[in-house]
């Protein structure tokens, strides 16, 4: 669970993967949910995933997992994603509250970047055309998509990310999303037929029958509700307040106990500069606190797997013992290939996600002009 609005410019970027860089609520809520998965996969009995040894199902890994029967996922988000599921909308309250400055939005010429992506809210009639944050378009340049946009990418390749797929698991897609501010909102209300056309287009129907081995495009059902979120956008205006910096994240089963943290400007709240790197001081669901919790579970793994094959379990690590101590020796690091972050991401198992990514963000993807982050903000280890 998460709330957030705000993202990083480029220039605030890390090489070390200790800030979040995009803390919109949904990609906040999404984080949070990839590090509870990698969390669960290291459990030899989960109560909400379930694991295969069909050697026929795993493509050769020791196992894979997958959601329990009858367990599905659900998301609510309190206004509209920003970007394509929005752009009418904004468009029409622009024209009404603003005719003046509409039209000149509407210029779509002025703002087209030249690797196909619009900046922020500008260019309206550009509807299905991938955005970069934030909305205003004068702001700082980032690399962050718009949550439209990162919604649809999880439509076809899931939710659960590269380290948690290179581990076994299956992807994991959204069943259903529910939208506030729409329903019974004044101006909003009226249109909420052709509101609820632009999100299904916007998150899953934009990207057509795009498909790759076991990744394919599944259109999650898209509701709205009249319960209002209350200290959401339209409270805060009614109130005269502007949004925070602040981001909250709650995520559930945590060994250590600690469910909570607060973010502001992608950085644990009363942590220090100089103290920002450290492992008890960086952000839980930072690049480089998933890699640390990626291992972790790799280890558990490993052990799980030796102690269903050796003759000697009793000589397999235990996976409390990594949670006490988080050592990892370079043997280890070698063994399960973790040099750096980036490439945990690419390890083995990893090649079919990737591809349909690929396919999806590339040269005539339904996502072209998607600005991929550059490498260099991924090569780092940890120590």
């Amino acid at each position: 669970m998460a709330t957030g609005t705000k993202c990083l410019p480029v220039t605030k970027y890390s090489k070390a993967g200790d800030v979040v860089h995009d803390f919109h609520a949904e990609v906040v809520a999404r984080r949070a949910a990839v590090r509870w998965f990698l969390s669960e996969i290291a459990k030899p009995s989960s109560e909400w995933l379930e694991r295969s040894t069909d050697l026929s199902q795993t493509q050769g890994r020791n196992s894979t997992l997958g959601l329990r029967p009858g367990v599905k996922l659900h998301m609510y988000i309190s206004e509209l994603p920003c970007g394509a599921a929005s752009m009418n909308t904004l468009a029409y309250l622009q024209t009404v509250r603003d005719p003046e400055m509409a039209n000149l939005k509407s210029k779509s010429d002025l703002y087209a970047s030249p690797d196909g992506a619009a900046r922020g809210r500008n260019g309206y009639e550009l509807s299905d055309i991938v955005r970069t944050k934030p909305g205003k378009g004068d702001s700082p340049r980032t690399n962050a998509m718009s949550c439209s946009d990162k919604i649809a990418l999880w439509s076809v390749v899931g939710i659960q990310g590269a380290l948690a797929v290179s581990l076994g698991l299956h992807p994991i897609y959204i069943d259903t999303i529910t939208i506030g501010s729409v329903k019974g909102t004044g101006l909003l209300g009226t249109r909420e037929d052709s509101i609820l056309r632009d999100c299904q287009q916007a998150l899953s129907g934009r990207l057509g029958g795009c498909s790759f081995h076991e990744y394919e495009v599944n259109s999650p059902n898209i509701v709205f509700t009249a319960a209002e979120f209350d200290d959401g956008k339209r409270q805060a205006e009614l109130d005269e307040k502007i949004s925070s910096n602040e981001a909250l994240c709650w995520i559930a089963d945590q060994s250590d106990g600690i469910a909570k943290e607060i973010l502001v400007n992608g950085t644990r709240r009363g942590v220090l500069p100089k103290n920002r790197a450290l492992p008890l001081s960086r952000p839980r669901i930072c690049k480089a606190a998933l890699f640390s919790q990626y291992r972790q579970t790799a280890i558990a793994l490993k052990t799980l797997n030796a102690s269903s094959s050796s003759e000697s379990p009793a000589t397999a690590l235990r996976y409390s013992d990594v949670e006490e101590t988080n050592r990892v020796t370079v043997s280890d690091e070698h063994r399960i290939g973790w040099a750096s972050y980036h490439e945990a991401k690419h390890g083995p198992g990893t090649e079919a996600y990737h591809a349909a990514k690929q396919r999806l963000r590339g040269i005539g993807g339904y996502l072209h002009g998607w600005v991929i982050c550059d490498t260099e903000f991924e090569t780092f280890g940890l120590t």
